[in-house]
């Protein structure tokens, strides 16, 4: 994922088949791009973050992706 409203900021590339939780702080709603990595980065489309309230994001085949609030 990255952050385009925090100069580009990404997370690291999580391998398939685990999970990893991380807190990238924030109070307010931000735009988010998810992409999945397969041997090249592949963009999946965007989704909106709020640190408050947090953001699962999970990879599926297709490729796709869905987020949801924990």
């Amino acid at each position: 994922m990255s952050f385009p409203g925090r100069g580009g900021l990404s997370t690291f590339i999580i391998p398939n088949g685990s999970c990893h939780s991380t807190s990238l702080g924030g109070n307010y709603n931000e735009q988010i791009d998810v992409y999945r990595w397969d041997g090249g980065e592949h963009y999946l489309g965007s989704t909106i973050y709020n640190g408050s309230v947090g953001l699962v994001v999970v990879t599926i085949g297709g490729p796709s992706y869905y987020a949801y609030v924990p």
